[in-house]
């Protein structure tokens, strides 16, 4: 459990506050990615594949796989960061390009990152939503999607860095450990980019720029509930209000349950 300086309110994981009667029931969103016959614990990408899928991201195909080693695609790949970057994608400007209509799927993903500046499609007008991602592009699109630069002092292992306009973006993504390269020494900017891989660095990317929204020093305070007075829980001396969420818990039909614990 953890109270946090100067607050009164309680907060709790279900699971270690106290022996309760009623039946609780677990997120489904581990079970969904890890129904994916293709996706199994031990991958690397496991980890991003459930948290995308548990939050609605990404999905899989109809015959229930992910298919996590074939190319992701520049529509998929548009539709995955603009709902990881929560982009509204119905309210557009059409950015113009000629093979992406408006009946397109992938249209208002597309539309969202060409509005932000994400991304600016082909010189020849054109977006290519059906041709596989190259790592170039990814690096290029991550790095400006999470705003990430790399360091005056950045460096790579990689020697076949050939294309000044992306070697900014791959250095600040290996700079942030979003990518370690193909091999020890290569990072492969022609080569594309695989569902699993996508998932990854998308994942990677995000844990490295999400923003802390509460900066309060807490404290890790363990005690027994020795009592449920309407609203408040007493532990020890002290009283707790209960959070709303677990209200519903944490209530007087469930104090026989305290002599159990």
């Amino acid at each position: 459990m953890r109270r946090k300086k100067q607050k009164s309110y309680f907060h709790a994981a279900l699971a270690a506050t106290v022996a309760v009667s009623a039946a609780i029931v677990a997120p489904t969103g581990f079970a969904e990615a890890a129904s994916f016959p293709d996706v199994k614990s031990t991958d690397y990408f496991y980890e991003a594949v459930t948290s995308l899928t548990e939050r609605g991201i990404i999905k899989g195909f109809p015959d229930g796989t992910f298919k996590p080693y074939q190319s992701v695609t520049r529509g998929q790949a548009a539709k995955i960061l603009a709902g990881v970057l929560g982009l509204d994608t119905n309210n557009v400007k059409n950015p113009g390009f000629t093979d992406v209509s408006t009946s397109n799927e992938y249209y208002g993903a597309i539309a969202a990152l060409a509005n932000a500046g994400i991304i600016n499609g082909y010189p020849d007008g054109t977006f290519k939503p059906n041709a596989p991602i190259h790592r170039n592009h990814m690096a290029k699109i991550l790095a400006l999607a999470f705003g990430l630069k790399a360091s005056p002092t950045a460096t790579t292992p990689f020697t076949d860095l050939n294309h000044q306009e992306y070697e900014g973006y791959i250095k600040a993504l290996y700079e942030n450990k979003i990518t370690t390269g193909m091999t020890p020494t290569t990072f492969g900017g022609t080569s594309n980019v695989t569902r699993g891989q996508f998932a990854t660095f998308v994942f990677r990317a995000e844990k490295v720029t999400k923003p802390t929204t509460d900066t309060t020093d807490t404290t890790e305070v363990t005690f027994t509930i020795s009592d449920i007075n309407g609203n408040h829980i007493i532990a020890g001396s002290q009283q707790y209000k209960v959070a709303g969420g677990i209200q519903g818990l944490l209530d007087a039909s469930n104090k026989p349950a305290l002599q159990t614990y």
